[in-house]
């Protein structure tokens, strides 16, 4: 039935944003893929709060001395080639 709502969505079958045929349909891999990429950016960000758990009387310049030097790691460096 063209023009039809989906039972989940209350969008039309025939809308451009719900199109099984488009090429973008399938977003597993996509969403695999962000989850992925987001798991480094939590690694760093336990690994700063732990740090300052440690260091809870940390002087600013400590802590951008922490910063720089997470970093500075080859797998961040590929990441942000420019540096902190």
């Amino acid at each position: 039935m063209r023009g039809s709502r989906s039972p989940t969505s209350g969008r039309s079958r025939s809308s451009p944003l719900r199109d099984d045929r488009h090429p973008c349909a399938d977003t597993t891999g996509i969403a695999l893929l962000a989850v992925l990429d987001k798991e480094w950016h939590r690694k760093v960000d336990e690994e700063v709060v732990g740090w300052l758990k440690e260091h809870s009387k940390a002087t600013p310049k400590e802590f951008i001395d922490k910063l720089r030097d997470i970093y500075s790691r080859p797998e961040m460096k590929a990441r942000f080639p420019h540096g902190f």
